[in-house]
């Protein structure tokens, strides 16, 4: 075992005890993943049960009483430096998404360490652990979008998701609670995040129509008081286990996750064009059904043409400044 898989044994030992842990890391090994969620997600259950009948109520109480927020829907979105160190991918990004929120009578709000505080109050026991490294900025920014999303309602969308604006097809605002969810037929899970979710959402979109959806009420108090007790993460999908045991176990939360229709089959094409020669055939294909597109920032990306083409990095770019 190497320095990393041992840190990651004593802190799932620190949390879950070695019986559980042993029979997590095991079935981890042998690439098991539905072993492995099904260990996590029991584990996380039982320490989860009042935070499950409490969100059971909470449900009932919110669909009598939910009110819209009057104020204009709000684009949540991270950098953690700000804008002016994002790195090129992450700047193409955010200039599809400010032209979207332009587009579509919305308003984006651009986050980064020095105007956080301007909206949520993060307990300072968090903060703490952030500074001291034990939280990292990844799953800080999971904690941020739950707080931001209980609090205003809105999307929270991730920095690397380029939007296509000549044709908006994604309607979110037409349901309580949106995230991308993908067919079967157009996209088979890879990796535990995706077998955990089956792709029914995704952690770097999240929509509430509302305030205060008991969703994301759940979410902020079991993170909350997860954090106040423990020192390392149980797994790096820990919000959408969270996600996932009040699926199971709230018909409420259940129903209102699975209105949301299949959407953006080609939500993960894109990333693999990147490099590649432009096509605007192909590209065309691409957008009839999808406007969502996720890319990331620690690829290696080319600017430069090949075969004297230009790439999708290289186009979409172009248009990004149009």
């Amino acid at each position: 075992m190497n320095n990393k898989s041992i840190k990651r044994a004593k802190d799932l030992k620190s949390i879950m005890g070695f019986k559980f842990s042993s029979k997590a890391l095991l079935a981890k090994m042998c690439g098991d993943d539905h072993k492995y969620i099904q260990i996590i997600k029991e584990f996380l259950a039982t320490m989860n049960q009042s935070y499950i009948e409490k969100s059971r109520e909470s449900f009932k109480e919110w669909e009598k009483n939910k009110r819209k927020n009057s104020e204009q829907l709000i684009l949540w979105t991270l950098w953690w430096q700000g804008y002016d160190n994002m790195p090129e991918i992450v700047k193409m990004c955010y200039r599809t998404q400010v032209k979207y929120a332009e587009s579509n009578n919305t308003k984006i709000i651009l986050l980064s360490k020095d105007n956080i505080c301007d909206y949520i109050n993060i307990p300072q026991v968090i903060l703490d652990k952030v500074e001291r490294k034990i939280i990292t900025l990844t799953h800080f920014s999971d904690i941020i979008r739950i707080y931001l999303l209980e609090q205003y309602g809105g999307a929270w969308i991730d920095s690397t998701l380029y939007i296509d604006n000549e044709i908006s097809k994604t309607d979110f605002q037409k349901y309580d609670f949106f995230s991308f969810h993908l067919s079967p037929d157009a996209h088979q899970p890879v990796g535990t995040g995706q077998v955990l979710t089956e792709c029914k959402w995704s952690g770097f979109m999240l929509y509430s129509k509302y305030p205060h959806n008991p969703l994301f009420i759940y979410l902020k108090e079991y993170i909350t008081a997860y954090w106040n007790k423990h020192d390392a993460i149980i797994d790096y999908f820990i919000m959408n286990f969270l996600i996932r045991i009040l699926y199971e176990n709230v018909e409420e939360a259940r129903n209102m996750i699975d209105k949301v229709e299949y959407n953006n089959p080609c939500l993960y094409v894109l990333n693999a064009l990147m490099n590649k020669p432009y096509s605007n055939k192909e590209w065309d294909m691409l957008r009839s059904e999808t406007d969502f597109f996720k890319l990331s920032w620690k690829e290696q990306y080319i600017q430069e043409s090949v075969d004297e083409q230009m790439t999708y990095y290289e186009k979409l770019s172009v248009i990004s400044h149009i």
